[in-house]
This record gives structure tokens, sequence and C-alpha cells, in this order.
């Protein structure tokens, strides 16, 4: 009985220490004393999709030794397929295809896998496509639909009523026409139905950026106003009016004709521009962006992004410098 009896004093006195046995240790080793790394130098690859699936691809070096169709190794084994002498009256596509020379394609055609092109591709209309990558130029014929990925070495021509499920990229420039519907877009530019005039283009006015102001919720036309603004309700620039600096705004942001900011914009809900207008730097809204003709989204020789959660609508003569993303619908009026 008494042997008993110490055994449960035992286990009592074990499940009351148990608990502190970790606290105790780390006391002694200190492992979270230890700095986190974090990885400053990390940026966001807009093209991840394309540059990934060339590496894996050309990774196998089947393309060097590839005469008419080879089984590869990709996330799982495909057959690669060398279409250049096969596009003749051929319309559907089952396989990863490789074109090694401009192919003379037929409209309404559909590929179900991924297609690399190492030269020039001109995708008919009604064209359906899994995914493109393509080490020159590319156009995407009107009426015709990515299903996820498509991207351009150099330039990127998107023709009317195309359909871009997940994502267009282009390493030089992007060109996209009316009645497009996207959810991502990626170039050094974006000219949008021939892009800003590059007469209109606005100059970068002068002016302080010193200090924070709270206690405004408009700019009269005409106006410049030096210094950051955080807006605890609604926005308003008038026409021409110019804020040099950053804003931040809780409601709703109007940018009349012709009005600028030379700075950030971070906006809660519906942001509004009327036509003409010039966001010099990133721009991100929990709503809707809805930009009217005549619009610029950055500056030269910097990425800067349009982001908005809700959906984004472009208008004629519009230009991006950068990156364009939303988890609504992105359309080109």
């Amino acid at each position: 009985m008494s042997i008993y009896i110490g055994l449960c004093m035992l286990l009592f006195v074990l499940m009351m220490v148990l608990p502190f046995v970790p606290g105790w240790l780390e006391m002694r080793r200190k492992k979270d004393v230890r700095h986190l790394y974090i990885n400053g130098d990390f940026v966001r690859n807009p093209r991840y999709f394309s540059t990934s699936f060339k590496q894996k691809l050309l990774g196998t070096g089947s393309l060097s030794i590839l005469k008419e169709e080879q089984e590869v190794m990709l996330s799982k084994k495909e057959i690669l397929i060398q279409a250049d002498k096969l596009t003749a009256g051929q319309k559907k596509f089952e396989n990863l295809v490789f074109f090694n020379q401009q192919p003379e394609l037929l409209p309404g055609s559909v590929f179900h896998k991924e297609i690399y092109a190492r030269q020039n591709i001109q995708f008919p209309e009604e064209t359906l496509l899994r995914a493109a990558a393509c080490e020159e130029n590319c156009r995407l014929g009107k009426s015709s639909r990515v299903i996820r990925w498509i991207d351009a070495e150099r330039q990127m021509e998107i023709a009317e009523n195309c359909q871009l499920d997940l994502s267009a990229t282009a390493g030089e420039h992007l060109l996209i026409a009316s009645g497009c519907r996207f959810r991502r877009l990626y170039a050094p530019m974006i000219d949008i139905q021939g892009g800003a005039s590059r007469l209109q283009q606005m100059m970068e006015i002068a002016g302080t950026q010193d200090g924070l102001q709270r206690d405004v919720n408009h700019i009269e036309a005409g106006q410049v106003l030096g210094g950051n603004v955080v807006a605890k309700g609604d926005f308003t620039l008038h026409e021409g009016a110019v804020l040099v600096g950053s804003l931040k705004v809780y409601g709703d942001l109007l940018l009349e004709e012709g009005s600028q900011i030379q700075g950030n914009v971070f906006g809660e809900k519906r942001i509004r521009l009327l036509g003409g207008n010039w966001i010099r730097g990133s721009i991100f809204s929990q709503g809707r962006i809805e930009a009217g003709p005549g619009c610029i989204f950055g500056h030269a020789d910097a990425v800067e992004s349009v982001v908005a959660r809700n959906g984004i609508v472009f208008s004629s003569h519009t230009t991006v410098y950068g990156f364009v993303l939303t988890e609504g619908e992105g359309s080109i009026l």
C-alpha cells in the first residue's frame, strides 16, 4: 500500500514539474534570443510563372536534341512536341508545344498545355491558351483567352476583347486594347489603347513635402499643396490641383480632370480619376480604382504598383509603369 501511495505522489510531483521544464530549458539554452533572419533583398518577381517554366524546360536539356517529340519531366512527366511542321491545318494541341520558328496558326486554335516559342509568335483571333512563354515579341489576337499566364521577353500586344484569367507580362512593353479583362499585368511600360500621349505627360512640380496635414479634405482648383496628407473622410483634388506628397484617405478619393499626386496613394474605399490625371507613385485601394482617359500611373525608370481589392477600370490612352493587380476583375473600357 505504501508503494502505491509513493508512486501516486511521484506522479503528482512529475505532473506539477513537467510544465515548467520547457521554460527552464529555454532559460538555460536561450534558443529564442537569436535574431530571426529576414532577407531584405527579396523582391517579388511578377514574371515568375514564365521564368520558372523556362528554367524547368531548358534545364531538362531536351530542346537541344529535340526532333519531333520527347518525354520530359517538369512537375510530372509530359510529352514535348516540336510543332513547327504540325501547324498546317492543325487547330488542337494536346501536349507541351515548342516552336523554334515563327508558326502560322489558324483562328480558333486550342492549346491544352504550355507553349514555348523561340521566335516571334502571333496567335490569331479566338485562340484558347493555357500558358505561353515567348523569347521575342508576342501578339494575342482579338477575342482570345489565356487560362493561366502569357509572357513575352520583349513586347506583348493584346488585341480587343481578350480574357486574361491570371497574368499577362512582358519584359519591355505591354500594349492592351479595349474590352479586355485581366487580374494581373506587368511591364516596365503598359500602354492601354495607345497609352497616354507623350506630349501630355506631366512635369513634376517643385514643392516641399515637409510636415503632415490632417485637417484638410480637398485641394482647390489649380492650387498646389505640399506635404503628406491623412484624410479621415472623403478627399477631393479639384481640377488642376496638385499634391506634392503622399495621401492616405479613409473615405472616397476623387481626382478631377488634370489633378496630380506626386507621391503614393493609400485608399480604404473607392478611388476615381476623371481623366488626364497623374499619380507618380504607387496606388493601393481596399475598394475599386476607376480611371478616366489619359491617366498616367508611375513614372519612367521605376516600377510602381496599381493595386485594388475589388476591381480596376482603365480607360483609353492610359499608361502604367510597372505592376497592376486586383482580386476582383480588371477591365479596359
